[in-house]
C-alpha cells in the first residue's frame, strides 16, 4: 500500500434552484453556469497598457437550462409575469409584452447541491432578477427545455456569496424563509 496517494474528493452532481420561495429541482434542470466577472480599466502609458480590476462587477448571473414538463412550469422562473389561471384544472400562462408594465421584483437566487449536509458549498445572490426571454425549440430528439438568464442586482450586501451562509455555524438555506437556519449538532 502506498501512503504517498491521497485520496480526493470533487464537486459535482445534483443541484437545486431557488428563486424566491420556489424550488426547481435538478431532474428538470439541464445545466447551469454561476459568472461574477469584475470590470477592468485600462490606460495606456508610455511603457504600455496597464489594466487593472476596476473594483466593480461587469458580470453577475446565472444562466442555464429548465426542462419544461409542462407551460405552467414556466410560472418558477418568471413569476412576476405569471398570470395564475382562475378555474380549477387550467393552467396558467406568462405573458411576455403587452401593455401593462410589469415591474420586475428582485428575488433571492440560491444553489444548493442536494447531497451536501451543509450551505458550504453553495451559491447565493442576494437579489436577482430573471430576464424575460424564452426560446422553445421543437425537434425530434430533444426535450423542450427554457434557457434562462438571471442577474443579480446590487444591494448592500454586494451581488452574492459563494460558500457557507453563516461563518459562525452549520446552516442549511431554507428558500420558503429566505434565511440559513442552523442545523443541530448531533449527539
Amino acid at each position: 500500500m502506498n501512503d504517498n496517494v491521497t485520496t480526493r474528493t470533487y464537486m459535482s452532481g445534483k443541484a437545486e434552484l431557488s428563486i424566491g420561495a420556489l424550488t426547481i429541482s435538478p431532474d428538470f434542470l439541464s445545466e447551469m453556469t454561476v459568472e461574477f466577472t469584475e470590470g477592468t480599466r485600462t490606460v495606456a502609458s508610455l511603457a504600455g497598457n496597464i489594466t487593472q480590476p476596476s473594483g466593480m462587477m461587469e458580470t453577475a448571473q446565472v444562466t442555464g437550462g429548465f426542462i419544461l414538463p409542462s407551460m405552467d412550469a414556466l410560472k418558477k422562473l418568471f413569476q412576476g409575469a405569471y398570470e395564475a389561471p382562475t378555474v380549477e384544472g387550467l393552467a396558467g400562462r406568462v405573458r411576455f409584452g403587452g401593455a401593462t408594465c410589469k415591474t420586475l421584483e428582485g428575488l433571492p437566487v440560491h444553489i444548493h447541491p442536494i447531497c451536501e449536509a451543509d450551505s458550504n458549498n453553495d451559491v447565493h445572490i442576494f437579489s436577482g432578477v430573471v430576464a424575460a426571454n424564452l426560446t422553445l425549440t421543437y425537434n425530434q430528439s430533444d426535450m423542450l427545455t427554457a434557457q434562462f438568464t438571471i442577474y443579480a442586482q446590487p444591494t448592500d450586501e454586494g451581488y452574492g456569496i459563494v460558500g457557507a451562509g453563516d461563518l459562525t455555524q452549520k446552516t442549511l438555506y431554507d428558500p420558503t424563509t429566505g434565511t440559513y437556519k442552523p442545523i443541530p449538532a448531533t449527539e
